[in-house]
């Protein structure tokens, strides 16, 4: 039963983290989804993560053993001129921010990135969550890694460091 209820928590901070890149495409400024985002983490999944389906991410994985979930979400726009501050702070609009515990700007792939690690609660349930947001090409692209615990976010990062290496941005 408990490990029902965690996947349905997981699905529902899912839903929200990645509310942002839901939208449908068209010519007057709607939100897409990312086609130049290339991904090979599935070609080399270490057990016990595993994909899972869910339609608002672009891609989803989740630990069989720590039911720690990854995700990736992209979000693109004409003219898309937000900063990276705002972009984070929009991805986190559904969680009720505890505790920042590290908010550095970082490279990554050769663009400004936040890198954050927050502790929140999200429906009241208290969650650990690491993210990274970059932009690229009028293109948001947010990878997130989300616990139960401080223990086993901190147990999955060194695998969030693994997937983000899985990532190339085109």
């Amino acid at each position: 039963m408990k490990i029902l209820f965690q996947s349905i928590f997981f699905f529902n901070i899912i839903f929200v983290i990645s509310s942002c890149a839901i939208f449908s495409s068209n010519e007057n400024g709607s939100y897409r989804k990312s086609d130049s985002l290339e991904n090979t983490i599935l070609k080399n999944l270490p057990p016990p993560w595993i994909a899972i389906n869910h339609a608002t991410s672009d891609f989803a994985i989740t630990n069989s053993l720590t039911h720690s979930v990854f995700l990736i979400n992209s979000a693109c726009r004409k003219y898309e001129a937000s900063n990276l501050k705002s972009l984070t702070s929009a991805m986190l609009a559904g969680v009720d921010i505890i505790n920042i515990v590290e908010n550095k700007l970082i490279t990554f792939q050769e663009r400004d990135a936040v890198d954050m690690t927050v502790l929140g609660k999200v429906d009241g349930i208290q969650s650990y969550f690491h993210l990274l947001t970059t932009q690229k090409n009028n293109c948001i692209y947010d990878f997130v890694l989300i616990s139960t615990n401080e223990k086993n976010l901190q147990n999955d990062n060194s695998y969030f460091q693994v997937f983000l290496k899985g990532i190339v941005i085109k």
